[in-house]
């Protein structure tokens, strides 16, 4: 991901299922200057999670490694910014 500016809240990365239901989204949140992933098992509500990151130092026009990843075994959710965990949600909801 890169950010062209970081003055407006906007979603950079949605999954929905083959009926049109959300179940993954990631959105810059320019209010608190972080990452949020909203996590939903009905497609209907972040009934999982709506969880803020913890990193705060995001550049204009630099390039970022984003990944969202379900460990099953452990039960949770992680989002990684450049390989650095950013955000743990732990559900056992998917």
């Amino acid at each position: 991901m890169r950010f062209a500016a970081l003055n407006v809240s906007r979603a950079l990365f949605s999954y929905y299922d083959t009926t049109g239901n959300a179940g993954v989204k990631l959105l810059w949140n320019f209010a608190n200057t972080k990452l949020e992933a909203q996590l939903s098992s009905n497609g209907s509500s972040d009934n999982i999670a709506d969880a803020l990151g913890s990193k705060t130092d995001f550049a204009v026009d630099t390039w970022y490694h984003v990944a969202i990843v379900r460990d099953d075994s452990a039960g949770a959710y992680y989002v990684y910014v450049d390989g650095v965990l950013d955000i743990t949600v732990s559900s056992a909801s998917q």
